[in-house]
């Protein structure tokens, strides 16, 4: 598994025209997210600009890469006495939509391509995220490899509606426009609030039976 993200992790940087990052073998697991790791990560690959600023018990990480500003959070945090520090990374990604998907598109590519989530915050603006729980510890090499999942899930979406012009029936005009417009997709920094909106900590704690 390891192995396959620093695959997909290295092609979706390649694509963005980006270095894929090197670790030694032996660097320690990282079982608790702060800014400082996270940020490290993020150079490594490539990333710039980086902007740290917490809002309530939130730590949120804005930086740029490939021409695109990703909003990183860093989440789940003291849990437990006895499990310190911050266990959950979401990284998202925001573009604008000039023309608005349906809740049945979204559902649909969830659906087609799990390994990142798709939300229409609101009319005007889409996001993709994929939420990180370092819980047993993980590589810096796994990390890079969930962030090339992210990198490349726009052009995840924009296949996904053109594979929906091919299966449509009496529907290939409208189809093929939204297929269309995937490839214009406005990258947007996404807001603290529009970020809070793809993650419900305490849905994540009460999934760990953690109060």
């Amino acid at each position: 598994m390891r192995r396959f993200l620093s695959v997909i992790a290295a092609l979706a940087l390649a694509a963005a025209g980006l270095p894929a990052p090197a670790y030694a073998a032996d660097a320690a697991n990282i079982t608790a997210f702060t800014v400082e790791n996270v940020s490290s990560i993020i150079t490594e690959v490539g990333g710039t600009k980086i902007e740290v600023s917490k809002d309530a018990d939130v730590t949120f990480i804005n930086f740029e890469l490939g021409g695109h500003t990703y909003s990183y959070s860093i989440r789940t945090c003291d849990i437990a006495p006895e499990v310190p520090g911050c266990l959950g990374l979401l990284m998202a990604i925001g573009f604008g939509m000039d023309t608005p998907y349906s809740l049945e598109t979204f559902n649909g590519f969830n659906q087609s391509f799990p390994l990142v989530t798709a939300v229409r915050i609101d009319s005007k603006t889409l996001a993709f995220g994929r939420y990180v729980f370092s819980a047993g510890g993980l590589t810096r090499n796994n990390i890079a490899g969930n962030m090339g999942l992210v990198i490349g899930a726009p052009q995840a979406f924009a296949a996904y509606l053109k594979s929906q012009v091919i299966a449509s029936n009496g529907q290939g005009n409208t189809n093929l426009s939204l297929a269309d417009t995937a490839t214009k997709l406005r990258p947007v920094k996404l807001t603290s609030a529009q970020v809070r909106r793809l993650l419900d900590d305490t849905i994540v704690r009460n999934n760990l039976n953690l109060r």
